[in-house]
């Protein structure tokens, strides 16, 4: 990927394009707090600080970009005859695998698929730069008809051109036709409706509904993208169709013992690889310092990790990673996970699997938000608590991570054992491999102690904070 430097990104943003970084890593996704810029402009400082050090970024689409849209053709011959016919209407830049063709129109969409390895960033989009000179000076191989970065075009070119990049008649008859998706992307949501799901309004490229029968019909179950995929948040808004019962394994103890491997890696102290532990503390204990500290120093050592934030959101927790930060380089194998507006497993496994599905060290902050968003109605229930510890055990299993999960525990008996008080926790304290808290003592000293299933040795307690 490009690196773009402060000078590059300024140009762009004088342009009135709102540029922002990548998520690093090679990753063509925007950073995690970049929902805040399909809103707003990023400011100047914001430009100069995110690129003091030349980086890969892209920008915006939409109309915070005064109307943006890119076309992402994904083969170097649908470019090049792309090139070759509007180049000197549109700027045209090269990338890996195709290039893009960058415009602003009174009339553009969303993020949409006209053809096979064609796609268009519109509102709520995001396109990578590649080659900005492309873009601010230089001709991208054609001539402008204007000075202007990206130019604004008239709505029967940007139709002109769309129709060029779907193929015509025949690559429609391919590919279903535009039009033909549009309709069956409105039966989608005709049969939703009409089987009584409730919209709750569309946000970008995504419309959220509501179970039928919800008890909370305010809260979002599930959303459909681009009118044709649609995912479920909420376990209590899935099928209940049992799976097909898997042939039970069944093995001696001398074979077990004779062709078990190892333990797993441990990754923490008082986590190994696969397993869970549970961080349970007082209000303003400081679990989320304590989880932040531990993230980075994992990540500086090495480990991709991943902290699936479901409570406090992208700028606050940026605010806090810089803070406990200090002067340390920001590690860039530390993801954020933005699971405010879709606090479900089902979204933690989502964007594991869009992190490459190779994570060491997985953070859920809180459970208790957790579980609410996956629709257990009563977490006083052992019953509703137990198999729903079975699900995230089951959901996470694939990626072999070790996962910290943060709780908070009321005041009442938090200081005596190691033990919860919480509703639901008690099931939740059976199945952890670990069990941690974090405990203040007479003197006003912060403790964080463990008992761990996994280790042979006892986990010595740590003091973390002093009075």
């Amino acid at each position: 990927m490009t690196d773009i430097n402060v000078t590059l990104a300024m140009a762009l943003w004088r342009e009135g394009l709102a540029i922002i970084p990548t998520a690093g890593g090679g990753e063509k996704r925007p950073f995690a707090a970049w929902k805040e810029y399909q809103r707003r402009m990023p400011t100047q400082d914001e430009v100069e600080r995110w690129f003091a050090s030349p980086r890969p970024g892209g920008i915006v689409c939409g109309a915070v970009s005064a109307g943006l849209e890119v076309i992402d053709l994904d083969t170097p011959e649908a470019f090049e005859a792309f090139r070759e016919r509007f180049g000197g209407k549109v700027p045209c830049e090269r990338s890996p695998h195709g290039g893009h063709a960058w415009y602003r129109c009174d009339e553009i969409g969303r993020n949409a698929r006209p053809a096979a390895k064609v796609d268009t960033r519109g509102e709520g989009g995001f396109c990578v730069v590649y080659e900005p000179e492309a873009l601010i000076g230089g001709d991208g191989g054609a001539k402008r008809p204007t000075n202007s970065c990206v130019p604004r075009i008239p709505a029967e070119l940007r139709a002109e051109m769309l129709a060029f990049v779907s193929g015509g008649e025949q690559d429609r008859q391919e590919t279903g036709g535009k039009q033909e998706r549009a309709n069956d992307a409105q039966t989608v949501r005709d049969s939703l409706i009409a089987a009584g799901w409730r919209s709750l309004g569309t946000h970008g490229n995504r419309e959220d509904f509501s179970r039928p029968g919800a008890a909370h019909p305010q809260r979002c179950d599930a959303s459909l993208f681009d009118g044709q995929t649609f995912r479920v948040w909420s376990t209590t808004a899935q099928s209940c169709t049992p799976a097909e019962m898997p042939e039970p394994i069944i093995a001696s103890a001398a074979e077990i013992a004779a062709n078990s491997p190892d333990m797993p890696e441990a990754i923490l102290p008082y986590c190994r690889r696969g397993s869970i532990a549970l961080i349970s503390a007082n209000p303003k204990a400081g679990k989320t310092v304590l989880a932040i500290r531990t993230a980075l120093r994992a990540a500086a050592a090495g480990r991709r990790v991943v902290y699936a934030d479901l409570e406090n959101g992208p700028l606050l927790w940026a605010h806090r990673v810089r803070q406990y930060a200090k002067d340390m380089l920001l590690p860039e194998t530390l993801w954020y996970l933005d699971c405010t507006d879709h606090p479900s497993i089902d979204y933690i496994a989502a964007g594991l699997e869009a992190a490459g599905g190779e994570i060491d060290l997985l953070f859920i902050d809180p459970w208790g938000l957790l579980i609410a968003g996956d629709g257990v109605e009563d977490e006083s229930s052992n019953a509703l608590v137990s198999a729903y510890f079975l699900k995230v055990r089951r959901a996470l299993k694939p990626f072999k991570c070790a996962t910290v999960i943060l709780h908070h525990q009321p005041k009442s008996g938090a200081n005596e054992k190691i033990c919860f008080s919480g509703a639901g926790a008690s099931s939740l304290m059976r199945y952890a491999q670990s069990i941690c808290r974090i405990r203040e003592d007479k003197s006003g000293n912060f403790w964080f102690e463990a008992i761990c299933r996994e280790f042979d040795e006892p986990f010595k307690p740590v003091m973390i904070r002093r009075a």
